[in-house]
């Protein structure tokens, strides 16, 4: 774990973590703030946007050839409401693990310094 070391991030706007293939998360709070941003009820939301539910929240999937829905145009078109997933980036715990696996993820991302 990296406790005590200083991180440094500082987002470049850069869209890469926007295309990364996995998924994205949005709990009930993401997913009402979210809709309210757009302008619609969060069931329609729900369905134009959610590929699946599970206990833990809704999910929509992020494959190389299909980024995230709200990135177009090179920017995240629900930025101030984007979900909690993409505020935390890049303090994941699987990301602060390690020194290696921040390092690893920093070779993909502008923004982190190396430690």
């Amino acid at each position: 774990m990296l406790d005590g070391k200083k991180l440094r991030f500082r987002c470049t706007a850069c869209g890469r973590c926007c295309r990364r293939p996995g998924w994205v998360c949005f709990t009930d709070a993401d997913l009402r703030r979210a809709a309210r941003f757009v302008g619609v009820p969060v069931h329609r939301f729900r369905e134009r946007h959610i590929d699946e539910k599970n206990g833990e929240g809704f999910w929509i999937r992020v494959t190389r050839r299909r980024p995230c829905p709200f990135f177009r145009g090179g920017v995240c078109t629900i930025h101030e409401a984007r979900p909690e997933q993409c505020r935390s980036f890049p303090f994941w715990p699987e990301i602060l693990a390690s020194r290696e696996a921040w390092n690893r993820r920093a070779r993909t991302c502008p923004g982190m310094e190396p430690v």
